[in-house]
């Protein structure tokens, strides 16, 4: 998925919900859009966040590039998929990690 249809779906997405802006589909696709939109993001290769941080990462799956929720596992040298997930993103899914930015503070 590209940046743009990421930002396509999560603009449909607030569509659907938006007569419950409570419901944590819309406040998910919120939280997205808005880190679409900075440009704070930084690049694997100049640092890596806090080990076992919730962050948004873009990705490389090898025939096209998306965006994942993801944590890094400094045990395993390597990104760990989303809230609860067990697979590692470049060992088990062969996925590259590119860029990550940090999920805001409530």
């Amino acid at each position: 998925m590209t940046r743009a249809e990421l930002r396509e779906h999560c603009h449909r997405t607030l569509t659907w919900y938006k007569d419950r802006p409570e419901s944590k589909q819309y406040q998910e696709h919120l939280l997205v859009l808005s880190l679409l939109n900075k440009t704070e993001w930084t690049l694997v290769n100049d640092g890596l966040p806090k080990e076992n941080e919730l962050v948004l990462v873009y990705i490389n799956t090898g025939t096209s590039h998306t965006y994942f929720l993801a944590l890094w596992n400094k045990f395993y040298k390597d990104w760990e998929e989303g809230i609860g997930g067990s697979r590692l993103l470049k060992k088990d899914l062969g996925y590259e990690v590119i860029k990550w930015i940090p999920l805001p503070k409530e």
